[in-house]
């Protein structure tokens, strides 16, 4: 049986990460066809669309695609830890969350790795997402949720208002909250001006 861990889309194109590769629909489901050419691991935990680039994290790093998902090559320079839970693009940058390695961010398009972990408390990185503009990234990790407004070069914990005795498995921002779902089976929501620290003042 296949898993399916993500789900994501680009215009006609629909996209499911699975523990059996990569599988592309364009007809809305009704069909899909495998795009694995170039997986040398296909435990797939995550997956980042723009356009017909493909990020793709798994239990063996991080793999590109650059012609939606007919080939792949590793990405994994610099990459201390390739169990990779998460995957997105903030600003210009690209991140990378492992499991037990904390955070990983490439300026060259996955072309090199660098660890960004300063003030991250708990290295087991389930989740990222970032406000519209990436100037804003929050990790969801086995000890809460984590913020960075500098490109991660520290992180900042944001676990206030929620408990966080079982692990937060993902975390969402939108324009007004940011989301954390737990271990525990809850949904904990917290404003985002809030949450960056900005407070209204009038």
């Amino acid at each position: 049986n296949l898993y399916v861990n993500s789900v994501k889309s680009w215009t006609t194109n629909i996209f499911a990460a699975t523990n059996g590769g990569v599988f592309l629909s364009v007809n809305n489901g009704t069909s899909w066809v495998d795009k694995n050419s170039g997986l040398t691991n296909l435990t797939i935990r995550a997956l980042y669309v723009n356009g017909t680039e493909l990020f793709a994290g798994t239990e063996g790093g991080v793999f590109y695609s650059s012609n939606s998902g007919t080939n792949w090559t590793v990405k994994n320079s610099g990459l201390t830890n390739t169990a990779v839970y998460s995957i997105i693009i903030a600003g210009i940058n690209l991140y990378a969350g492992t499991y037990g390695g904390g955070v990983f961010k490439s300026t060259n398009n996955a072309s090199n790795w660098t660890a960004v972990n300063s003030g991250l408390g708990n290295k087991y990185v389930t989740g990222l997402s970032s406000n519209v503009l990436g100037t804003y990234i929050f990790a969801s990790t086995f000890e809460g949720v984590y913020m960075t407004s500098n490109n991660g070069s520290n992180w900042v914990n944001k676990n206030q208002g929620f408990a966080t005795e079982s692990g937060v498995n993902r975390v969402l921002v939108t324009t007004t909250n940011v989301y954390a779902g737990t271990q525990g089976e809850s949904v904990w929501k917290r404003n985002y001006t809030e949450t960056i620290g900005i407070e209204n003042i009038s």
